[in-house]
């Protein structure tokens, strides 16, 4: 599994060539290994007719793209975090 909770407030996940993460931003708070951080615009996927949709319902998050080899750890404004292990992608 690419994520591993380090305590209450603060997660680790694996990047591996190939694949796209996607994270809030200024939720990084340090990482290890060649990993790129890239603001993201379009906010995850669906265009600009979806990002115009996600402004007018208040889902205008603001996401950055990680991408590369290592690890990072994230975590946000003192929030607490779980990680919840899926089967697929149902609950």
């Amino acid at each position: 599994m690419p994520f591993r909770e380090i305590n209450s407030k603060m997660v680790e996940a694996t990047v591996v060539p190939g694949q796209t993460m996607y994270s809030q931003r200024g939720a990084m708070l340090a990482y290890r290994g060649d990993v790129s951080f890239t603001p993201n615009i379009q906010g995850g996927q669906g265009g600009l007719g979806s990002m115009i949709g996600r402004r007018v319902a208040g889902e205008a998050t603001p996401l950055m793209t990680v991408e590369g080899n290592g690890t990072v750890m994230f975590g946000h404004g003192g929030h607490h975090i779980q990680v919840i292990d899926l089967d697929g992608d149902t609950l």
